[in-house]
């Protein structure tokens, strides 16, 4: 069995927590900043179709039970699982606020990372960002800054996979160009006939096809439960050149979501994206203003995968007995967020811009058409 890391300064035995400003394990106590340990670990490509081939608990890298004292709290609500380390506890869901949470107890991790992000936007930043962002909101409810500030957020890793491939595509389909023509056609006026003009959009087609090759490079596919895939795919532009070797060093302090996806379903939707990019591609390659009955066949080869968690800053927060999420990326600080509008104040903006209607339309039926002679019998 590994022997758990212990997270105490070697000065004062005081508790050690990951800083994003740092680098670095630092000291709650005496505030002395601590290199995290080396990595066993590499950033490596694995083989995807020889890890497809094999059985899922063969899949290499640590446990995020390492974490000592971790344990895995499960929201009934939204299905997220985050792995609680340090002794911390979780009253609420931290992507959801729910309140039915349930205390597990540690447990083998079914995600092992062999590499991530560490977090490079601290907790003030963090919050800086997310209320300037609240205070821009329009039509938001007056009391939504003060909701949003009295809840807790979370600094959390979140699963992923990233995928690799080589793309060759051959196509085909036709490109159409746009021109005009200018037609002679008859209308009837004051019952004679009369001959007009008029210009008229035609398409001409032109038969095209091609070969193309691409490479996609780390493919960014969500295996968590807790961000939704269209929130998530707002903030999810990460520099993965950045990953480094997994150590639990740097999850002190956070929290780190258990994975929900297994690597064959997370292919499946990695490989659905790059085909979809690759047709998006070649229907440009096919030029016109317009094209039509565009076929691609594609392969992909040299297919590699990597499990990684990339880290978010998550305020989740209930107003009204729903749920609403704000996320920022804890590498750019990149925010996408979700909160409720304010039927009243859309409603008073609307009757407010009827009367303005009603009232601007009074004064010219009043005032100006009189004076212009406008409304003589």
């Amino acid at each position: 069995m590994t022997a758990q890391p212990s997270f105490r300064c070697t000065q004062c035995q005081g508790v050690l927590l990951y800083s994003p400003s740092q680098g670095a394990l630092r000291c709650t106590h005496c505030r002395a900043v601590q290199q995290p340990q080396k990595s066993v670990l590499r950033v490596e490509e694995r083989d995807l179709q020889a890890a497809l081939k094999a059985r899922p608990e063969t899949e290499a890298g640590p446990s995020l039970a390492d974490l000592p004292g971790s344990r895995v709290a499960r929201c009934r609500e939204c299905g997220a699982q985050v792995v609680l380390a340090g002794g911390l506890v979780a009253s609420a869901c931290a992507f959801c606020r729910s309140p039915t949470v349930l205390a597990q107890a540690q447990q083998h991790s079914s995600l092992r990372p062999d590499s991530l992000i560490p977090f490079q936007i601290d907790r003030g930043r963090a919050q800086q960002i997310i209320h300037r962002w609240v205070r821009g909101l329009r039509f938001r409810p007056s009391d939504l800054v003060s909701s949003s500030q009295t809840q807790r957020f979370f600094g959390i890793y979140v699963p992923y996979y990233t995928f690799d491939a080589q793309v060759e595509s051959s196509w085909s389909g036709e490109a159409g160009y746009a021109y005009t023509e200018t037609e002679t056609y008859e209308e009837s006026v004051d019952g004679q006939t009369v001959q007009k003009t008029r210009e008229v959009k035609k398409m001409r087609w032109e038969s095209r096809s091609g070969t193309r090759r691409d490479t996609y490079d780390d493919l960014l596919i969500g295996a968590g439960r807790g961000l939704t895939r269209e929130l998530a795919a707002q903030v999810d532009s990460f520099r993965t050149g950045a990953l480094l070797p997994y150590a639990p060093e740097y999850l002190v302090g956070f929290l780190a979501e258990e994975s929900s996806l297994d690597l064959a379903t997370a292919w499946r939707r990695g490989e659905s994206s790059i085909r979809f990019f690759q047709e998006q591609r070649c229907q440009s390659d096919v030029g016109g203003d317009e094209q039509r009955n565009v076929s691609v066949d594609s392969t992909l080869s040299k297919l590699t995968y990597k499990q990684v968690l990339l880290p978010f800053w998550v305020l989740s927060y209930r107003y009204r007995d729903r749920s609403y999420r704000i996320v920022v990326n804890g590498q750019s600080g990149e925010l996408a967020g979700e909160a409720p509008y304010a039927k009243a104040k859309i409603l008073a903006l609307v009757l407010a811009l009827v009367v303005a209607l009603l009232l601007a339309y009074a004064y010219v039926v009043t005032q100006v058409l009189p004076s212009q002679g406008g409304l003589h019998p």
